[in-house]
């Protein structure tokens, strides 16, 4: 059998040499001539090697002038070849090339699925300067989704390689990707540091290319210091090289960097002749991202020009093809979540513009695009199984890195419990370390969707237009859906049966963060006079929309960015709090709201009324009697599951309000408010709730004492109608999908760990129509741009269960048992719907005297369908 040449034959080798010196030269024609040759003998002397090289060197040529579709032709026939003869070298710089171009067209799920095959082959055979390439090339992927942190992780592993075996020309494009990352994270110095050190080195080895890639970012780093003058001196040495060597995706990328460059010294329309330039080159390129920044771009100066028609039309294809990227990201949510972080300035300048030329209908649409996506995505693919794809090895690898975080978990909410001498110093060092584990999470399971791209075939949730929410929402209902703009611009959407109104609110918004945590703050403490910021934020946010909501009983609150904050029930208006004017509930977006109000098509019914779990028997401080080794070492009995982490104390049932709104990054230095006997505090009047429960419900479910195991509430819980958790919650900061409920001490042998995480209610599935969750800051969570809230409501949400009442803040014992068993009363009766249950009861309880504080009776809300 004939031995396979893993390098083109003399003949094919010395016509491919003649290409690369034709290019090196600039003579790209010249170079297509040679390689056309090369590829006639290759074939002729049936050189299968030298015919796939051709083919791969061709493609790049392409990819570098401008003709991306054609590249990838080409490149994938070199790949098939190199498959056919098992030329596994080949095969994975074919599959680099390949990645490379799925990034420049704006898919980076198909780019991460050909850099992850190639990097397997790399690591089997030892190639360290591909499986460099390769990591670069990946950091690359992340880098233009909007995951800077993430794409410096690979950049920094192919660094020290490239500089191992003495790689200049690979080494130059890692400084030159670091340097890229400080830009983007605004560490101006430290860019300047590394572009520094490419530099020169671009200049000792001749290379052109990426000398002028430098100057270009050089530029670009002057231009964000503000120095115009210096910026456009470096764009001017960058532009000549770049159209000197034929180079049209950096000719590209020079031209927009001066065309911004003079929009922001207020020459728009100097600018829009360098946009001009740009846009048909990156058209041609097929670089779809880099085209929409362009059209954004081109929008901005035009609307500088006051040319409003031509400005929505470009901020209308840029979010065109925006969302076309975003679509093809598949199943990679972290990547969805980031990407719309990173464009979203786009989204609200389109708004911004539809809004000042009275396009209300419009703007409610493209507002829809910047609220809750991932979640309803979620919401419209359902949960992905991946242990129905993994390889034992990959269950395994996914195994180990939940485990380390259960063991994280854990050691951090023993902190937060026992609340010992040095625990805020061991609690922050948990925490950073918990955030490392759960990046290296998410990158597994990036590699996994890139690797098994059956997992990444992820439905797109379609937003609601203003005839979808003006057909669902009843008479009587206004739903108010808030946007925050800028630094100094919020908008509100005001839609009824009759249509949408559009609100421009003036607000400086750093302001108006500091004004709704200090109102929540006031809210969470019967001591604290609430009145006045109550007025306050009322009239910024509510009043200004006032004639908007005439006949008005109900209003659906769909808040923004600081505003998940606010408890609007307590807001104050004419001296009556916005719950005695008005029912209320509150969802992520207007699509959000749709979503909880539409019941899926074969969702199963439950066969149960009401499963009740409260007053666990939390156990001694035993229960953590077994995490003092370092992380990971511990051999958990359920590893596969992230355990949760408290950022709050657990504190006494009728909690010593020297400080009730505080939510705990690290233990507190007042042992009082956390401990007794170094154990979690119990919470009798949740038995209250429960007996409660049992006598308006006689065939409900109770869990109480040591029978509110976790164990029994994944099992039971999909049965039933009514889910109701009276009980301690834990807010985490550090990783928002690890927010727990405390459940009983497990018993001796089980598999769980007595904390029900947001990540564990994901993953069940549930035909519950409501669940309570009847503990302290259960409606809180992390808050994401283009996402809202990330915690327990987001995982009930995805878990099936279209409304949660939950808590914003810290509740008292006794005045939560006595609400809950009025709300569960006015259900039990039948003749209200769960909004106005909730409300009628915060009433009764307000006028209590001794519970008129918004402390006692607003702390709950109703999230989703109110019916």
């Amino acid at each position: 059998m004939r031995q396979l040449n893993l390098t083109p034959i003399p003949e094919v080798q010395a016509l491919l040499d003649q290409a690369r010196k034709a290019l090196m030269a600039n003579q790209v024609t010249e170079a297509l001539a040679f390689y056309d040759q090369a590829l006639s003998k290759a074939r002729e002397l049936k050189d299968r090697t030298g015919e796939a090289t051709t083919l791969q060197g061709m493609g790049i040529v392409y990819r570098n002038t401008g003709k991306p579709q054609k590249a990838l032709e080409l490149i994938n026939q070199a790949l098939s070849i190199f498959q056919v003869t098992g030329n596994k070298s080949g095969e994975a710089g074919a599959l680099q090339s390949i990645g490379i171009l799925y990034s420049v067209l704006g898919q980076p799920q198909k780019a991460l699925e050909v850099y992850n095959q190639a990097l397997l082959i790399c690591q089997a055979s030892g190639d360290k300067r591909r499986e460099a390439n390769v990591l670069n090339g990946i950091g690359v992927v992340y880098f233009s989704t909007g995951q800077p942190q993430k794409a410096l992780e690979f950049f920094t592993q192919s660094l020290p390689i490239f500089q191992a075996i003495g790689d200049k020309g690979s080494e130059l494009g890692a400084l030159q990707n670091i340097g890229n990352y400080y830009t983007a994270t605004r560490q101006s110095e430290k860019a300047l540091e590394y572009y520094n050190q490419a530099l020169p080195l671009t200049r000792a080895l001749g290379d052109t290319l990426n000398e002028a890639s430098m100057l270009t970012n050089i530029g670009g780093l002057y231009a964000s210091m503000g120095q115009s003058e210096k910026a456009l001196e470096f764009y001017n040495q960058a532009l000549p090289i770049r159209r000197a060597i034929g180079d049209k995706s950096g000719e590209a990328a020079t031209l927009q960097n001066i065309g911004t460059l003079y929009t922001s010294v207020g020459q728009p329309q100097k600018a829009l002749e360098f946009y001009d330039q740009s846009l048909p080159i990156r058209r041609a390129l097929g670089d779809t991202s880099n085209e929409a920044a362009t059209h954004k771009r081109m929008a901005e100066a035009e609307t500088q020009l006051k040319h409003p028609t031509q400005a929505e039309e470009h901020y209308g294809q840029a979010i065109a093809l925006y969302e076309t990227i975003r679509d093809n990201m598949g199943g990679l949510s972290e990547a969805k979540t980031s990407f719309l972080r990173s464009t979203i300035s786009t989204y609200y300048g389109y708004l911004t513009l539809l809004l000042e030329q009275g396009n209300s209908v419009k703007a409610f649409e493209i507002a829809q695009k910047t609220k809750a996506r991932s979640l309803l995505d979620l919401m419209a693919s359902g949960r992905v199984n991946l242990d129905s794809e993994l390889t034992a090895e990959e269950q395994a690898q996914d195994k180990a890195l939940r485990q380390k975080a259960s063991v994280l978990n854990a050691q951090m909410v023993k902190e937060g419990v026992e609340n010992e001498v040095g625990a805020k110093k061991r609690f922050a060092a948990l925490k950073e370390e918990l955030k490392a584990t759960e990046s290296q999470l998410q990158t597994f399971t990036d590699t996994l969707y890139a690797r098994h791209p059956k997992l990444a075939q992820k439905r797109v949730a379609k937003t609601a237009t203003v005839t979808d929410i003006s057909k669902l929402l009843p008479a009587g209902t206004a739903l108010l859906d808030y946007i925050v703009l800028s630094q100094d611009k919020l908008a509100l959407f005001v839609v009824t049966r009759s249509g949408v109104k559009a609100v421009t609110l003036p607000l400086n918004y750093a302001k108006l963060v500091t004004k709704a945590a200090a109102f929540r703050a006031v809210c969470a403490d019967p001591r604290k006079d609430y009145k006045k910021p109550a007025q306050e934020l009322y009239t910024q946010l509510l009043a200004p929309a006032a004639k908007h909501l005439t006949g008005a009983k109900r209003l659906v609150i769909c808040p923004d960015g600081a505003l998940w904050d606010v408890p609007f029930q307590a807001l104050v208006s004419e001296g009556k709090f916005l719950a005695q004017r008005y029912e209320l509930s509150y969802a992520y977006s207007a699509t959000g709201a749709q979503a909880a109000l539409t019941v899926k098509a074969g969702r199963k019914k439950p066969t149960q009324t009401v499963l009740a779990i409260a007053n666990p028997d939390f156990g001694s401080s035993k229960r953590f009697g077994d995490l003092d080794n370092l992380p990971g070492q511990r051999p958990l009995t359920a590893p596969n599951r992230p355990l949760t982490a408290p950022n709050r104390p657990i504190t006494a049932p009728n909690r010593p309000i020297d400080n009730p709104s505080r939510l705990l990054d690290a233990p507190s230095s007042d042992s009082e408010t956390i401990l007794r006997g170094n154990a979690i505090i119990a919470l009798p009047g949740t038995q209250r709730e429960a007996n409660a429960l049992k006598k308006l419900f006689p065939r409900a479910t109770l869990m109480t004492g040591s029978a509110a195991q976790e164990s029994a509430a994944k099992t039971e819980a999909s049965q039933y109608r009514y889910l109701h958790f009276a009980t301690h919650g834990f807010f985490n900061d550090a990783s928002p999908m690890l927010s727990s409920l405390v459940l009983a001490q497990p018993s001796s042998g089980s598999k769980e760990d007595g904390f029900l995480t947001a990540r564990e209610i994901f993953e069940l599935d549930l035909s519950a129509e409501m669940v309570v969750l009847s503990a302290c800051n259960t409606a809180r969570g992390v808050q994401r741009t283009g996402d809202g809230v990330i915690g327990l409501t987001w995982a009930l949400f995805v878990a099936g269960c279209p409304t949660q009442v939950v808590s914003q803040w810290a509740v008292d014992d006794a005045s939560t048992a006595t609400l809950m068993a009025s709300f569960y009363g006015n259900l039990a009766r039948g003749k209200t719907g769960k909004g106005a249950a909730l409300r009628q009861a915060s009433l009764s309880l307000m006028n209590n005297k001794k519970h008129s504080h918004p402390y006692y009776w607003a702390p709950f809300v109703l999230m989703g369908d109110w019916r």
